[in-house]
């Protein structure tokens, strides 16, 4: 009975082990792929990033805006709001210089994790 109890433990451990490992991997996955639309709108005009809005990446994509092979079950979905430039915290409904990106990724179309980042509009463009 001790034997018994000792496996039914030990098992238990390997698979909440098993499920911590495989959301940590998630996460790491997705914090890349996140970090990847992030470098691709670098490369953007102010004009082509506002354009994103109601994108969706399935397969996802990598910095140069091609996609990535292997990473079927993933996507990237991308968000924008018009922010107020003199309260940046405030949306607002007209495009102004300052942009509110929004990255949400999904595996399997569940969300393992969304993040935004601000963009505004460079003097001359």
């Amino acid at each position: 009975m001790i034997i018994g109890v000792a496996v039914t433990a030990l098992m238990t451990g390997i698979a909440s082990g098993t499920r911590v490992n495989d959301a940590g991997q998630n996460l790491t996955e997705a914090i890349f792929l996140t970090q990847e639309v992030r470098e691709n709108t670098l490369g953007l005009s102010y004009t082509a990033v506002s354009g994103l809005g109601g994108t969706t990446y399935s397969p996802p994509i990598d910095g140069q805006g091609q996609p990535i092979g292997g990473l079927s079950e993933w996507s990237q979905a991308i968000s924008i709001a018009y922010m107020n430039p003199a309260s940046p915290a405030t949306p607002g409904n007209v495009p102004p210089d300052l942009i509110l990106v929004t990255v949400t990724v999904s595996r399997n179309s569940v969300q393992v994790m969304s993040t935004s980042w601000l963009v505004a509009r460079k003097i001359g463009e």
